[in-house]
């Protein structure tokens, strides 16, 4: 499937809602806690 993106199709989102859609892009690994590089202990 090709898709064909235009300057229509971009979206422009607030910072919040950025984070909240992609947050392992700012704290890297979600996990679940169990190890030492989940981004729960990066944000602690």
């Amino acid at each position: 499937m090709v898709t064909n993106y235009t300057e229509d199709t971009i979206k422009t989102l607030e910072w919040r809602e950025h984070i909240r859609r992609r947050p392992g892009m700012y704290i890297g690994k979600l996990g679940d806690g169990s190890s030492s590089d989940d981004g729960i202990y990066v944000l602690i």
